[in-house]
């Protein structure tokens, strides 16, 4: 009996281990399109165990701490898949998203504009690598090398809206508002859906004074997402155009959704200014720059 009960454990641990590193990673890639990350990490994991150079599960194990927010785990297995890979594009999607990490996470743009330099030196039609790169000196308030960059990643791939809304945004820190409008078209032509493209041209549009087309922009991104900025925004542009009651509605609005929007306390301010109401005026002014909207400040000064 107990050579019996001996063979029977050894054949199950051949079953349970007894796998190849390709059966392996399948059942990893598989955890992993099913976003369940850990379980998809033990599988990598595995393959490693069996071969320590195995490029593909460095990656896909890196991608999976990244969902899971595991950064500097994730750092070391790109790492990895650079050193042991043979795939260039494996290479250049494990620069990327350490740029990524290094970029919106832990901030340090240095090392992510090192990184983006590095894939794009690999793969030089890399429209994303573009893209990050003009994202990164965005950050860095270089403006003229971040549209420089988007412009390269829009020639290499103009079917994909981030560019265009990105060097929009650009555009608009460097005044260039009808431009920028342009470029917020583009986005919205080829993703109808981009919420932001319409809340920034209608802010765009705002500062050029068209406060109907404003109005409109704000309309088509509350249809996507009800948000409190758009709210404010449109009742902004109410306000120039002398609608207070939709203009005090909207505000209102906002405020009910996020209560530290500062921007809607403000201009709910300048609504119960136009209303006559100074008291109430100035104490919503006092509570957007307790949330601090320095700009409220001059209206502080100037009607209270």
């Amino acid at each position: 009996m107990k050579i019996r009960i001996l063979v029977l454990l050894t054949f199950t641990m051949f079953n349970l281990f007894g796998q190849s590193a390709d059966d392996l990673f399948d059942l990893g890639y598989d955890k992993l399109e099913q976003e369940k990350y850990v379980a998809a990490n033990r599988y990598f994991t595995k393959v490693l165990e069996l071969n320590a150079e195995h490029e593909y599960a460095y990656f896909n194990r890196g991608f999976s701490h990244l969902q899971l927010e595991e950064y500097e785990s994730a750092i070391k297995d790109f790492d990895a898949a650079i050193k042991f890979g043979s795939d260039d594009a494996i290479k250049v999607r494990s620069y990327l998203n350490k740029a990524f990490i290094f970029r919106r996470i832990t901030k340090e743009h240095d090392k992510a504009l090192s990184d983006v330099i590095k894939a794009i030196e690999i793969d030089s039609m890399s429209w994303s690598g573009f893209h990050l790169k003009g994202l990164i000196f965005y950050d860095l308030k270089e403006y003229e090398k971040a549209i420089s960059n988007f412009d390269k990643s829009i020639a290499i791939n103009p079917l994909n809206a981030s560019p265009f809304y990105d060097r929009g945004l650009t555009k608009r820190k460097l005044q260039l508002l009808n431009e920028a409008i342009l470029d917020y078209d583009e986005a919205i032509k080829l993703d109808t859906n981009f919420v932001n493209a319409y809340n920034n041209r209608g802010f765009a549009k705002t500062i050029l004074e068209d406060y109907q087309g404003a109005i409109d922009d704000f309309n088509e991104s509350l249809k996507l997402e009800v948000n409190s900025y758009s709210y404010n925004n449109r009742g902004y542009a109410k306000l120039k155009i002398g609608d207070f009651k939709g203009a005090k509605k909207d505000c209102e609005l906002a405020i009910k959704l996020d209560k530290t929007n500062s921007w809607a306390y403000h201009y709910l301010g300048l609504i119960y200014y136009e209303l006559n109401d100074k008291e109430k005026a100035c104490e919503l002014f006092h509570q957007s720059l307790e949330l601090g909207k320095k700009e409220v400040e001059k209206d502080i000064l100037e009607k209270c």
